[in-house]
């Protein structure tokens, strides 16, 4: 198979892609700045704080992410803090996933936490991936919740 697929990982997984997860994640949880580490990660993974995604092409992990659910006292928001992988255009297709398990959830808004370059690589007009919906925020970026029409509804 040479598409890239995500995977969500009940706990009892985790152990399994834990290894090649935290090679891309480590990065990201690394500009925390210490409020995160690769341990405090994994431990709130395993409490069921966290959630780890993996996207695996031809049985490798070329990216991994781990999402959060977030309750504010107005809105329910699913966060994606740590998000780190290689040939971005293979899993960045993912957003709607991401969406569709944040309404699942009963979440209203998507949040993330990105390097400036990457909020520039979103707002492209034309190529952007991610659309060109997020608001600057600094380096936190968030989206309103709209569940994604189907084509072949239409």
């Amino acid at each position: 198979m040479n598409t890239s697929r995500l995977f969500s990982l009940p706990t009892e997984h985790v152990h399994l892609l834990w290894k090649d997860c935290i090679a891309w994640l480590a990065p990201a949880i690394e500009r925390s700045r210490g409020t995160w580490t690769n341990e405090t990660v994994l431990k709130a993974i395993m409490d069921r704080d966290l959630l780890l995604w993996a996207s695996v092409r031809n049985g490798i992990v070329e990216a991994a992410a781990v999402s959060q659910i977030v309750i504010y006292p107005e809105v329910k928001v699913l966060a994606l803090p740590f998000v780190g992988g290689k040939n971005r255009n293979n899993w960045l297709i993912f957003e709607p996933t991401f969406i569709e398990y944040g309404l699942e959830n009963g979440c209203t808004e998507f949040e993330g936490y990105m390097r400036r370059g990457w909020i520039g690589m979103s707002r492209k007009p034309s190529g952007g991936v991610l659309g060109n919906d997020w608001e600057d925020c600094w380096t936190v970026v968030r989206k309103r919740l709209t569940p994604s029409i189907n084509k072949d509804e239409v």
